[in-house]
């Protein structure tokens, strides 16, 4: 993730992970223990889920700068197959 968050950021591509985590500190240690650089976020009372139509973790949502989505992923991405659905976001044209 670290590696798709540093090719795409410059393109344009907004990373936003959201933890299901009760606690603030919870949340901390996750990125910590994750080396995560983008912007992470709790979402204990599922509101954030809710709003997405997402059922179960991890899950993975590509929005549109228009806030269409592109496409959702229930499952881990292996790492070709995340590049890939990052590109096709960059290229996505809006109508």
């Amino acid at each position: 993730m670290a590696k798709a968050h540093q090719q795409f950021a410059p393109k344009g591509v907004v990373f936003v992970g959201i933890g299901l985590m009760t606690t603030e500190q919870e949340a901390k240690q996750f990125v910590a223990d994750f080396n995560l650089t983008f912007p992470n976020g709790r979402d204990p009372d599922r509101t954030i889920m809710t709003a997405y139509k997402v059922e179960r973790t991890p899950t993975t949502v590509l929005i549109t700068p228009s806030g269409k989505i592109l496409g959702t992923k229930v499952a881990a991405f292996a790492e070709e197959e995340l590049m890939a659905a990052l590109q096709r976001l960059v290229d996505f044209k809006e109508p």
